[in-house]
């Protein structure tokens, strides 16, 4: 029963014992437990408005980007620099409450109770985002204190316009 299902010898064992205490069949067990892991998943409606938010912005930021360029007033790309370091830092601080795209985490295969298992915790954002992030912050800090408003105007505009795809 089992072997055919991948399940380990412990596990097996585990598994009878639940059949036997909830009176239920090994597939109503499986299917339980899958449930219950896919509750923790995102929905499609929660990745969806949020890959529209980022399109919507990102569009918006990068025509404003366009704009500076074609226009160059002191004045706009001063608005347009706020504007991204807003976006950032918005960014930074919901990074821990975002959907998460890939969570490579391993599946609960529990079989010892047969009680719901309370919500794992959420985990911690990567090192590589955290940094991702805080890079882009100070870059761009320091080039509008730097006085390279134009040059960053347009390595922001590249950045922009490659973000509306993804």
């Amino acid at each position: 029963m089992g072997r055919c299902l991948g399940v380990k010898n412990r596990q097996r064992r585990e598994m009878v014992r639940l059949m036997v205490d909830c009176g239920r069949t090994q597939r109503q067990i499986q299917r339980w437990f899958r449930l219950r892991r896919n509750q923790d998943r995102p929905s499609n409606a929660k990745k969806f408005g949020e890959a529209a938010w980022r399109f919507c912005f990102y569009l918006i930021a990068f025509l404003a980007g366009l704009a500076c360029v074609i226009d160059p007033m002191e004045r706009a790309h001063y608005w347009y620099y706020m504007l991204e370091l807003g976006f950032y830092c918005s960014l930074l601080m919901r990074i821990s409450v975002d959907v998460k795209r890939k969570v490579h985490q391993p599946q609960n295969r529990d079989f010892t109770t047969s009680a719901p298992q309370a919500p794992h915790k959420r985990p911690m954002p990567s090192p590589g985002a955290l940094t991702l992030l805080c890079s882009e912050l100070v870059l761009l800090s320091f080039s509008y204190c730097a006085n390279y408003i134009r040059i960053g105007t347009l390595v922001m505009l590249l950045h922009d316009s490659s973000d509306i795809l993804l």
